[in-house]
């Protein structure tokens, strides 16, 4: 809403200054503050760490997809998974996903 009203500059500087506090807050107390790249979190499969999931504006619609591992995923759970395993230092060797 505010993006159509104001421009997405706006919407765009919000999240900047939400992620400056959050940043400058985390160091405060003593904590690691790690911002993770927004780019195919949804698409990589969580599981294998393949660029799988459904692609474009058509591809929002899809709430869940299956991997070629055989992996189930909710679009938003693998992007919490991915979001988590960065945090946490995890990797996933992307590319690996093979149809058996």
């Amino acid at each position: 809403g505010i993006a159509n009203k104001f421009g997405k500059s706006v919407t765009s500087s919000s999240h900047a200054q939400l992620r400056s506090m959050i940043a400058y807050k985390s160091t405060t107390s003593g904590t690691q503050y790690i911002e993770v790249a927004s780019k195919n979190s949804t698409r990589i499969c969580s599981s294998c760490g393949s660029l799988t999931g459904p692609k474009g504006w058509v591809g929002l619609k899809v709430r869940h997809w299956q991997c070629g591992c055989g992996a189930e995923n909710d679009r938003d759970v693998n992007a919490a998974i991915n979001t988590l395993n960065v945090a946490l230092g995890i990797s996933v060797e992307a590319g690996v996903c093979h149809v058996g």
